[in-house]
């Protein structure tokens, strides 16, 4: 059996200080070097909310969203970005604020990680040395990019990752181009 992690929303200014709204979802594509990781989060209750998140968003580039996952007691930063963004959205049946941003991400200390709760594998070759490969797994498992993971086709070195979240759905998907 595998434990569904929780995720939790941080917004931070130096002036301002922390706050941390409710996410009804989010999506993240960590990527390592020069192109910049992306993470846009969805906030439930435009009219509850908007107002506590607009001294962030009048600061923006100076303010930056924090998603983190909480497993098994374990606190982990899952993407970290400069904010940039905010959309006030509104339905028939209900509102949200999605907030989003960019910033290059640097993994000083890649680690070896085995996946678990693999989906989902391609391997893709375009010559008889080059290859790239796809797994959807479990977003329980803690890989960056720049990481070794372990699955069952072998080992490789991955470049990015990409997380959706929403309240019945955890998909996470890592690649190597």
């Amino acid at each position: 059996m595998i434990i569904k992690p929780t995720f939790t929303c941080a917004l931070t200014h130096n002036d301002l200080g922390f706050y941390r709204p409710p996410i009804e979802s989010f999506s993240a594509r960590l990527r390592e070097g020069d192109s910049d990781s992306y993470l846009q989060v969805t906030i439930p209750d435009y009219y509850r909310y908007s107002s506590l998140l607009i001294p962030y968003i009048d600061h923006c580039r100076s303010s930056n969203i924090i998603v983190y996952k909480h497993l098994n007691s374990i606190t982990t930063v899952l993407a970290n970005v400069t904010l940039e963004y905010m959309a006030l959205e509104n339905g028939s049946k209900s509102d949200s604020i999605v907030l989003s941003g960019h910033r290059a991400y640097w993994n000083t200390s890649p680690a070896s990680v085995t996946l678990t709760g693999i989906d989902y594998e391609k391997r893709g070759f375009t010559s008889e040395y080059d290859s790239s490969y796809r797994v959807r797994c479990s977003v329980s498992n803690n890989v960056f990019p720049s990481d070794i993971v372990t699955y069952s086709n072998g080992n490789t070195v991955y470049t990015f990752t990409a997380t959706l979240v929403s309240i019945n759905n955890f998909d996470m998907e890592i690649a190597s181009d």
